[in-house]
């Protein structure tokens, strides 16, 4: 309903309290989410949703727990490392809590609920961008995984949300994910800089920007002007 200025005009006292009972209703009136017919993704997103009422919030998580374990995965890693803290009242901060912790989960079981997290477009990009990199994990295998990760989520897409992790300060995770998109010769010149430029605001990282923009510069690969000019152009400024 469309909130309207009123004035003392408008109506006098003794009709300041006279509502349309019918157009108000009251809170047991208010219609609910057919939370049995969403899938998956629709229940994290209803999950994670701050305007969601926090008695569907209880009844998604439920049921993300009980379709199984990639969905219990993919929930508890959304709350735990995402959105529990951001969660109105303790009582149901708590409350959730007590849902998704003690889950009986194994690596593979967390492995597939952050895949699902990452393909999951009615998700932020930023919690799309974070799980990629919980994903990609250290050590061997990591450039394998990237590639195997990658087509589920589009390149502008995780840079967008690789940027938002870094405005949020979590800048550690996310370099790592640039430097794998900043060293991927399959993708356009323009996508592997603008990954790099989100490094760029941090002062801390700037370092690495430089290093991976001239990294770039001598990629005979780069053969895009435009990429190119960019790149020589952040060296030039992060250098001053």
């Amino acid at each position: 309903m469309t909130d309207h200025e009123l004035s003392s005009e408008d109506f006098g006292l003794e009709d300041e309290f006279d509502f349309d009972e019918e157009e108000y209703g009251d809170d047991d009136g208010e219609e609910r989410l057919d939370l049995e017919s969403m899938d998956v993704y629709q229940l994290l997103e209803v999950s994670v949703d701050s305007d969601t009422e926090n008695d569907d919030r209880i009844v998604a998580v439920e049921k993300l727990i009980k379709l199984g374990s990639s969905s219990a995965a993919a929930i508890q890693w959304l709350m735990h490392s995402r959105h529990l803290h951001r969660l109105e009242g303790f009582d149901h901060r708590s409350e959730v809590n007590d849902l998704v912790t003690g889950l009986s989960l194994s690596a593979e079981d967390r492995t597939a609920g952050l895949k699902v997290i990452i393909e999951d477009t009615r998700l932020s990009d930023v919690d799309r961008a974070s799980a990629f990199a919980k994903s990609l994990g250290d050590g061997p295998g990591r450039t394998a995984r990237y590639g195997s990760l990658k087509p589920l989520i589009p390149t502008r897409n995780l840079i967008f949300g690789l940027e938002e992790m870094m405005s949020e300060g979590d800048p550690l995770p996310a370099i790592d994910v640039i430097r794998e998109i900043a060293a991927d010769r399959s993708l356009m010149g323009k996508e592997r800089v603008r990954a790099v430029t989100a490094l760029t605001d941090d002062g801390d990282c700037r370092d690495v920007a430089v290093e991976l923009f001239q990294e770039l510069l001598q990629d005979p690969t780069l053969v895009d002007a435009a990429a190119r000019k960019d790149a020589e152009e952040w060296v030039n400024a992060l250098g001053e």
